[in-house]
């Protein structure tokens, strides 16, 4: 049934033959899945499949429940997205149809969402643009109702490139307006790079190419990876406005930094259009046969791939160049073959270009009246539209052309035309609404990120999601903090050791520096050097090879292996005993490892970041820790503040933890009222556990909140921790050891022994609260 000579689908065949017609609708996912991660086109087949089940299912139930919904909306979307990356057309027409049938069945929102997107872009390519619009809009509506802002970030920039395509300006500029706003509220920055991107070729298309090229700069500080094509497109737009800025030595320099091999293997398509853009910066600097020569090998290639617009825009490109050349009747051949493929793709803007191009060959021939006539054809495939950039060129040679044919009465009209659109555009171009945020990049070494300073969030969207936490603030200190991580992150082979008290967020920045650098798609390992032995250390650390001793069955890669190319993050480096920080130094040093049982060591590349809490200079000076290791290890050095000592970040924070804690234990927020006392001693409160202890203290009054709970009971009261079991006894104050003893033991019953809990209850990680139950000899 399955293609398992090119695929391996005997797993799902095996399950297919096992259940029952109902349970095999869910493993036509995982099979249309792999079918689309392997770019296998069976996956119409089996798709046909899955309909012709459903088909059947839905005799008996045709009213299916939740699970059946999703399982029908999650296959569409597979293969929309497929069709999509595709370009499927046929296959688009027949599903399309398809879908019309069961639409009332796919009622999940961001499924359905996924779905309108894909038909917006099918529509587009068909071309059908309102219907495109109409999807693109009713998945906005959806995506914004779910509330997923994470998810479809090129929501209203989509719509906006659709109604560019159709010349209507102002609605494609009032959805990219949306788009970067939407952008900066939810710290997003693929949404970022949309929006800018679109903006940029917005004010390219009216000619504005000052402030064009602004938000493609502002795009491409976004991007910190070479080998990227959207920023390859980016980088061809920024080009062209320079080539229209007549800044031709710019404009070279930028495409030379993109004409490169690797774009040519992973899409040839715009390498060729690089290429031909290369060319028409050659005919500009007069290297006629630099630029012929890079034409015809990108009209080569569109020939052959029938890419039949791409083909008419290098033939106008061409013909202008024979134009300058004076060879006058190449130009007319090969305009003659554009305007062939310009009509038979019904494509205006091509038309357009073709009929200037042949009205200034022959105004050149002295064929006036000729050119007129053509002049006038490009000026009607520009009414209605708002170019009025284009309109005014053509103008011009309107108003030119009549005088030289001696028609002075129509030159005037079309010479006061031309200046009353001039004026128009010169009014519009200092009354543009939309302008550039001054939000401040930051980074270095070409590792740029935004800091956007209108949030409360100091980092993207994405970027929290890869740390798994906010940063959250507004204090001077923070803002340092996250340009200083940032920054250090560009240099991706520098060993940095972050220093914070317990529960300031160590491994979050850690985290940070690892996602904001150039290893970013390579692994994070994070590892407790407080929990090595020497005997332990370097079969974790270094690995082990198959038979090196007793129970080493197989090859096993050590934490330094498992980092290649990525980030090796030791938390409280400070526990590492000595002569482990020994046998590491040769390590850092020499970045090879030779794993137990090898006889040839292995070469590494990571990145070292370190993190602790104590005061690590005092342990050098007391022998405690290896001032030759710590030279190693801290090259770069962050300090984290306290929140005591950022304490205008204290409301943000109470603010942000309500909601999200709300959430998460579906508590109505309504309900909370939170009395000015209670809120003034949060406020005042000096959290010696940091933003991990004010996150607890949230979290208990929110569970507690029904129950009356007070201030004291929330910060587990210290009277409550010193006091002996008799009644006479005194507090200890100074037997510090007793005291957190008893502390830990009363964290232990809040949490019925649950270590993790226990742990947040005190502010302090569960490696630290381990090392402390063995120290009290404390049994759980």
């Amino acid at each position: 049934m399955l293609n398992t000579n090119l695929y391996k689908f005997e797993e799902f065949e095996e399950k297919l033959n096992k259940v029952g017609k109902i349970e095999s609708l869910g493993i036509y996912s995982e099979i249309l899945a792999e079918c689309s991660s392997k770019k296998n086109s069976d996956i119409y087949k089996y798709f046909d499949y899955f309909l012709e089940l459903i088909e059947q299912y839905l005799k008996f139930d045709p009213n299916p429940p939740g699970r059946i919904k999703n399982i029908i909306s999650l296959n569409f979307q597979i293969v929309f997205k497929y069709i999509r990356d595709t370009s499927s057309l046929d296959q688009f027409k027949k599903y399309d149809n398809e879908l019309k049938k069961y639409d009332h069945l796919i009622t999940d929102k961001l499924l359905r969402a996924k779905i309108y997107q894909y038909l917006g872009y099918l529509f587009w390519l068909i071309p059908e643009i309102s219907k495109g619009i109409e999807c693109l809009e009713e998945s906005l509506s959806l995506i914004n109702e779910t509330g997923k802002v994470d998810e479809i970030p090129g929501r209203y920039t989509n719509i906006g490139y659709l109604y560019e395509e159709i010349g209507d300006t102002d609605k494609a500029e009032y959805y990219y307006s949306q788009g970067l706003n939407f952008a900066k509220k939810y710290n997003s920055q693929e949404a970022l790079k949309s929006a800018y991107t679109s903006m940029g070729r917005l004010y390219r298309s009216r000619h504005y190419l000052n402030k064009a090229i602004q938000f493609f700069d502002k795009a491409l500080s976004l991007y910190y990876t070479k080998e990227n094509l959207n920023k390859v497109n980016i980088i061809c737009n920024l080009a062209k406005c320079y080539l229209e800025k007549e800044d031709y030595k710019v404009a070279l320099k930028l495409q030379k930094q993109i004409h490169e091999e690797w774009v040519k293997k992973n899409n040839p398509t715009l390498y060729f259009s690089i290429n031909e853009c290369l060319g028409v910066t050659y005919k500009h600097l007069k290297k006629y046969d630099l630029s012929e020569n890079l034409l015809l090998e990108s009209n080569k290639y569109f020939s052959e791939n029938n890419l039949e617009g791409e083909l008419c825009e290098n033939y106008i490109h061409l013909s202008s160049l024979y134009i300058e050349k004076n060879e006058n009747q190449k130009a007319f051949e090969i305009l003659n073959k554009a305007l062939e493929l310009a009509k038979k793709n019904d494509n205006d803007s091509d038309k357009k270009e073709i009929f200037i191009l042949l009205g200034n060959l022959l105004k050149k021939e002295k064929k006036v009246k000729k050119a007129i006539s053509y002049f006038k054809k490009a000026l009607m495939l520009n009414k209605g539209t708002k170019k009025d950039y284009e309109n005014l060129e053509i103008i011009s040679y309107l108003s030119e052309c009549y005088e030289e044919i001696e028609n002075y009465k129509k030159s005037s009209e079309y010479l006061k035309k031309q200046k009353s659109l001039f004026s128009k555009i010169i009014k519009e171009k200092d009354n543009k609404i939309i302008e550039l945020q001054n939000n401040s990049i930051i980074g270095v070494s070409g590792n740029k990120h935004y800091l956007f300073k209108q949030s409360d969030s100091l980092i993207p969207i994405e970027l929290t999601e890869k740390i798994g936490a906010h940063l959250i603030g507004v204090s001077d200190k923070m803002i340092k903090l996250v340009n200083q991580v940032i920054t250090f992150a560009g240099n991706s082979d520098i060993p940095i050791l972050i220093r914070g008290e317990t529960g300031t967020g160590k491994e979050l920045i850690a985290k940070l520096i690892h996602y904001s650098s150039s290893r970013a798609e390579y692994p994070f390992i994070a590892i407790n050097s407080s929990s090595f032995t020497k005997s332990l250390a370097s079969g974790s650390l270094f690995g082990h090879k198959k038979g090196s001793f007793t129970n080493a069955i197989k090859d096993q890669k050590g934490y330094f292996e498992a980092a290649n190319k990525g980030t090796l993050f030791f938390d409280e480096i400070g526990d590492m005993p000595l002569d482990i920080q020994s046998s590491l130094l040769r390590v850092l040093e020499e970045k090879s490892i030779l794993p137990i049982g090898a006889n040839k060591e292995i070469k590494i590349d990571f990145r070292l970041v370190t993190a602790t809490n104590i005061d690590i200079y005092k342990k050098v000076k007391n022998n405690e820790f290896r001032l030759d290791f710590l030279n190693r290890i801290n090259v770069l050095e962050i300090t984290i503040p306290p929140l005591r000592e950022r304490r205008e970040d204290i409301p943000l924070l109470i603010n942000y933890y309500i909601n999200d804690i709300s959430n998460k234990f579906n508590i109505n927020i309504k309900k909370i009222k939170l009395k000015n006392s209670f809120l003034k001693k949060l406020y005042n409160y000096d959290y010696p556990g940091n933003v991990r202890e004010l996150k607890n203290i949230i979290e208990r009054f929110l569970m507690n909140y029904n129950n009356n709970i007070d201030w004291d009971t929330i910060i587990l009261k210290r009277n409550e921790i010193t006091t002996h079991h008799n009644d006479t006894a005194q507090p200890q104050l100074l037997n510090l050891m007793e005291n957190e003893k008893k502390l830990i033991l009363i964290a232990l019953k809040e949490s019925n022994n649950v270590k993790t809990r226990a742990a947040e209850l005190l502010g302090i990680s569960i490696y630290a609260l381990s090392r402390k139950l063995k120290k009290y000899e404390i049994v759980t």
